[in-house]
């Protein structure tokens, strides 16, 4: 038997899974390009070289031998300079179902669009994005109690009990082919976004308010969307869960309502929406029962928020970084019992009117000098106004992040240049902090 040698790229589990299965068939792994700890220590047990995805990789790789590039769960764009240095090609592993279902999130976007199927594709990595010669595909059922996270893990469990058969493909000789019809390809980039910001239409049917409810719930999980929403009196609340009601009304009709959740009149029936918080993730101020009344008829206006999503969407990750930041932050000035993530009020005497960047100045300064490497993140308020009824769908701050170094006048310019660059960045969506796990207890500025 032909030894053949890999290099895997991919940030999740699966990279080890399939990893395992090349090595129990007596090949070779090259090396792994992840960013993930934890896929770097089990390469160590492996004795199998890691990378980052760093600028100067292609040298890197470069320098050795390799017959195969698999992508396995890897969200970047591998350049075709890298590519070209297999000598027989490169694979990925795509979680959707091709041409129909290419680019990101594509189970979230078939449980949304209540597909009755979906599945994953091996591709060959070659022109566009998802556009290359398919290698395998394999399909499972999409049921009602189906969400976004019980259909990644179908994804990945297929994938990995598929791989058996792409390795004998890949390593017995000329793997079989088969081009993919791109005149009605649907692609799903990075920014897309379901409705505007996940709000609930009540003109649908019922069927189609549970799809988004359960295709945007991503359990505990990283959730790169929007969470499904409901406006109640032009706030807008995170829904948790979803189910067939029993009432009927007109469209939009408030039938029923309890401490937290109510049912609503639909386009064919009526739901019930339970779970409703903040979009923060923190429990919602008023109730729901003292805060709409049964009789009311919910709407609102979606086609203004829809550009104001995809905006937001954006700045996803600039934003989930920076508010990281915040959690571990010690302050002298603060109450030693308070939580990581909480606020506190602390008042600073200022001896005459200044002006922002003086006030800027000092406030980073007193914050970085309690940090240990000297920076901070500090809160300073959104200036823009995002020109919507309804409140709860962006953040009125933004996290600024500063590093207390040099003379006094060299970190107040750094300091102002960093609160200009995050002045100019839209600002984030409110339920950015309910979607990434890593968020949790951060909690708003008052």
């Amino acid at each position: 038997m032909s030894q053949f040698s890999f290099v895997l790229f991919g940030n999740q589990s699966i990279l080890a899974q399939c990893a395992g299965k090349i090595l129990d068939a007596g090949h070779r792994i090259a090396a792994v390009v992840t960013s993930s700890d934890e896929l770097a220590r089990w390469a160590d047990t492996k004795e199998i070289t890691h990378l980052s995805p760093t600028a100067d990789l292609t040298d890197e790789l470069s320098a050795l031998d390799m017959d195969w590039i698999l992508s396995l769960a890897y969200l970047s764009v591998i350049p075709d300079d890298i590519l070209s240095l297999a000598r027989k090609g490169a694979v990925n592993f795509h979680d959707g179902i091709l041409p129909n279902y290419a680019g990101l999130n594509t189970p979230v976007w078939a449980r949304i669009n209540e597909e009755p199927e979906h599945g994953i594709t091996w591709h060959f990595m070659e022109g566009g994005v998802d556009e290359g010669d398919i290698l395998e595909q394999h399909r499972f059922p999409i049921t009602q109690d189906d969400t976004a996270f019980t259909l990644n893990t179908k994804c990945f469990e297929t994938a990995v009990e598929s791989f058996d058969g792409v390795l004998e493909k890949l390593t017995s000789g000329m793997p079989p082919r088969e081009k993919q019809s791109l005149e009605n390809r649907g692609y799903f980039a990075r920014i897309d976004r379901p409705n505007a910001f996940g709000l609930i239409d009540f003109s649908a049917t019922s069927s189609a308010i549970a799809a988004l409810v359960h295709g945007l719930d991503h359990q505990n999980y990283w959730n790169p969307l929007t969470t499904p929403k409901v406006a109640l009196n032009n706030l807008a609340l995170n829904v948790g869960t979803v189910e067939a009601g029993q009432k009927t009304g007109p469209m939009g009709e408030v039938l029923e309502t309890w401490t937290d959740g109510l049912e609503v009149a639909t386009a064919d029936g009526s739901v019930r929406l339970g779970s409703i918080m903040g979009t923060d993730g923190k429990p919602a101020s008023t109730n729901v029962d003292a805060m709409i009344s049964v009789g009311t008829v919910l709407t609102a206006e979606f086609e203004p928020l829809r550009e104001l999503s995809r905006n937001t969407a954006k700045v996803d990750s600039f934003w989930r970084k920076a508010l990281a930041a915040i959690k571990g932050q010690k302050w002298s000035l603060c109450d030693g019992d308070k939580a990581s993530g909480e606020t506190q009020r602390v008042s600073l005497a200022i001896d005459k009117a200044s002006e922002t960047k003086d006030l800027l100045t000092a406030v980073a300064l007193i914050a970085c000098r309690q940090q240990e490497g000297s920076t901070a993140t500090i809160a300073v308020p959104a200036t823009e106004n995002d020109n919507s009824s309804i409140l709860g769908l962006t953040s009125n701050w933004k996290p600024l992040v500063v590093q207390g170094t040099g003379t006094l006048s060299d970190f107040a310019d750094v300091a102002y240049e960093a609160y200009e660059a995050s002045m100019a960045k839209p600002v984030f969506a409110a339920d950015l902090l309910a979607r990434a796990p890593e968020l949790s207890g951060i909690a708003t500025p008052a």
